[in-house]
């Protein structure tokens, strides 16, 4: 199993502000401040299989809203 991704990292601040903005949620997030050494930004090494000759077809901002979309329509 190979978790791939865009080898571009992202705080998850930043994650939770975009899928909040493609599913219009206006409220405010929250953070646990419990628990300050939770993960903070998200990057997976997509070396292996960029070696393969591998490259992302559909970006995160992409992505999400076909997600979402799915998601919507199939519930």
């Amino acid at each position: 199993i190979i978790n791939i991704g865009s080898g571009k990292s992202i705080t998850i601040n930043n994650l939770s502000k975009k899928i909040s903005k493609y599913i219009g949620y206006r409220g405010k997030i929250y953070f646990d401040s419990r628990y300050p050494d939770g993960t903070k930004k998200k990057n997976l090494n997509s070396s292996i299989i960029r070696k393969l000759g591998w490259k992302p077809k559909v970006s995160l901002d992409v992505g999400l809203k076909k997600s979402i979309e799915y998601y919507l329509n199939n519930k």
